[in-house]
């Protein structure tokens, strides 16, 4: 799975101190399917006052590891009667 980040340089506090901020992401089916909308994203943070800059970066991410995030856990226990010996 491809994934679309827009990206912003902030500037901090401190002369030519910066922070990366991700802006917008989009994964690949989106901007395929709205690629009007992706770019009006873009545009939109291009013309803000807040980032010095701004980048749109393509980020490789597993696909199946992705989608595990999102699978329910199994837990194995173990029930007892609650006596001893």
């Amino acid at each position: 799975m491809r994934l679309h980040l827009i990206v912003g340089q902030r500037p901090c506090r401190y002369e030519g101190e910066y922070l990366p901020e991700v802006i917008a992401c989009w994964d690949e089916g989106s901007v395929d399917e709205n690629p009007d909308g992706f770019n009006a994203d873009l545009l939109k943070a291009q013309g803000s006052v807040s980032f010095e800059a701004v980048r749109m970066v393509i980020v490789e991410v597993d696909t199946e590891a992705f989608t595990s995030l999102f699978e329910t856990p199994t837990v194995k226990g173990e029930v007892s009667d609650g006596s001893r010996g």
